[in-house]
């Protein structure tokens, strides 16, 4: 399972089976923000960008290849 949010203000892109990408900075509140989550498939990387700038990476998560649950 994929997960994409807002933990305690801080983005997060995560899978239930570890990966984990936290940024260290929350956003800040009643002000826009840019954020954007990347998964690279290929090499196993994921990235969180703030505003434009790199706020975590993380590296050795599992494949995402998605699926339904229907």
């Amino acid at each position: 399972c994929l997960n994409i949010l807002l933990r305690s203000g801080r983005p997060l892109i995560s899978f239930n089976w570890g990966g984990d990408c936290e940024s260290p900075g929350a956003v800040t509140i009643n002000r826009w923000s840019h954020v954007a989550f990347v998964h690279n498939f290929d090499q196993r990387t994921q990235s969180v960008y703030t505003n434009g700038l790199l706020s975590c990476f993380a590296n050795g998560s599992s494949l995402y290849i998605g699926g339904s649950t229907v």
